[in-house]
């Protein structure tokens, strides 16, 4: 069964459910009316024979337009010792039941039919004599609208029926179009592929609206995805395009010269180890867009590690003539992966090597406390960067300043460093002034025994 087939039958059986409930107290209410109208046409009955009733010395003496058939109900008079004068008992009234004076009493007859009677003492202060005066009426005397209401309730029940299903139904199509659309929509990009394909959520705010816009968003972000790995594809493409046509072209010239074959493998061994890096970054960065980093997470001390790549790399600054000072406050412990935390210090400080000042440049090394975090910055005191530039530092393979660097880039350092971030649950963002320079700031969570 569909969705709107479901819908549509809840929502009829329960609007059904709910007509039944209320026809039900109607009838009941009806029927207790029906009864209440028979007593007060017995009472009223009892009372206009009353007033045909007189009293001599022969006794109770009835008019002769009394009638002792008030339409349902039948009239019996009484002398004060209880002798029948005037009234005939229907033949499934067996025997007279006493009189009570003023009592509303319901009796059964022999064929199980129930009965309202009701007696009045009537008394004659001249004569000093009374006359009873007896009501009998059928209980389902009053039935006649009541009957007449449930044979309409009958009628009405399967209109009720149809209009629940047609209301149901109407309902749900039209609640369920941008569901319909969706399935359309996906329906239609499984086959031709078209991710620029968007739902109209139509108008309103309700959960269906809500749902589509979901699915466009999804779209969006599916779309901008697929735009960025086929780009993604095609320049690590190009990247190892050029050191295979290296390497191939000098393989090819070792072979006919041998004079050059000890050249020739020494750009063969350079290509290949650039080679190799760039498909460790583009394993680091898949990896990372599907959350496979193999982590291995320990209790590291950030500010040692800090200060031990920092001194590392001073022999390194020192041949480019680039000053590096670092100022780490101690006992930082953080929750990470060290060989990943390393890659990213390592990563930032190449970055401020390859782009700073040089020579006579100073690259400055910060780690300090910030709540519950950890915040590492690397500054250079380079050119700069423009700020329409600043968000295009993190993407891959987008050199900003290729052409002014003799060293060999992929583009992929700061985009490895923004992944690893990301996998200690960090974030990372960059400041420039042009003519200034630029920092680079990374944040991690500290263990929490830390502080």
């Amino acid at each position: 069964m569909s969705i709107k087939t479901k819908i549509t039958g809840w929502y009829a059986l329960t609007l059904l459910l709910l007509a039944l409930c209320l026809i039900v107290s109607v009838i009941r209410v009806e029927r207790q009316g029906a009864k209440d109208a028979s007593k007060s046409y017995l009472l009223e009955a009892v009372s206009e024979a009353a007033e045909m009733v007189d009293v001599t010395d022969q006794g109770a003496q009835v008019d002769e337009d009394l009638s002792l058939r008030n339409g349902e109900a039948y009239i019996f008079i009484y002398e004060d010792t209880g002798e029948l004068v005037a009234g005939q008992y229907p033949a499934s009234i067996r025997e007279e039941s006493p009189l009570h004076d003023r009592a509303m009493r319901r009796v059964t007859d022999s064929k199980g039919e129930d009965w309202y009677v009701y007696d009045r003492q009537y008394e004659f202060k001249d004569e000093d004599r009374t006359v009873w005066i007896r009501g009998m009426i059928p209980s389902t005397a009053g039935n006649g609208s009541y009957r007449k209401m449930v044979k309409n309730i009958q009628m009405m029940i399967p209109i009720l029926i149809l209009i629940a299903l047609l209301g149901g139904y109407f309902l749900t199509h039209r609640a369920l179009q941008p569901v319909r659309d969706v399935i359309r929509t996906a329906e239609q990009i499984t086959e031709d592929g078209d991710l620029t394909r968007r739902i109209d959520p139509g108008k309103g705010k309700d959960e269906i609206q809500h749902l589509a816009s979901s699915f466009n968003s999804m779209f969006d972000k599916l779309e901008a995805n697929l735009a960025r790995e086929k780009q993604f594809t095609s320049n690590a493409a190009h990247e190892l395009r050029t050191p295979i046509s290296v390497i191939l072209s000098q393989s090819e010239y070792a072979l006919e010269d041998e004079e050059y074959r000890e050249a020739g493998l020494a750009v063969i061994n350079r290509e290949a180890q650039n080679m190799r890096s760039l498909v460790g970054k583009l394993l680091i960065l898949a990896r990372g867009d599907t959350g496979r980093l193999d982590m291995e997470r320990e209790d590291v001390d950030l500010s040692m590690l800090c200060e031990d790549v920092a001194e590392q790399q001073i022999p390194l600054a020192e041949d480019k003539e680039v000053l590096i000072l670092y100022d780490v406050e101690p006992g930082i412990h953080v929750n990470g992966d060290e060989t990943m935390l390393i890659q990213i210090m390592l990563n930032l400080l190449s970055n401020a090597l390859k782009y700073g000042k040089v020579p006579g440049g100073t690259i400055r090394i910060r780690l300090e406390s910030d709540g519950p975090d950890a915040v590492l910055s690397v500054t250079d005191d380079g050119k700069g960067i423009e700020p329409s530039k600043l968000d295009r530092l993190w993407n891959r393979f987008d050199r900003l300043d290729a052409e002014e660097t003799e060293e060999y880039s992929s583009g992929l350092g700061l985009s490895i460093v923004k992944t690893l971030v990301q996998a200690h649950n960090g974030k990372v963002w960059a400041e420039s002034t042009l003519g200034e320079g630029s920092s680079f700031y990374v944040k991690i969570p500290k263990m929490k025994s830390a502080y």
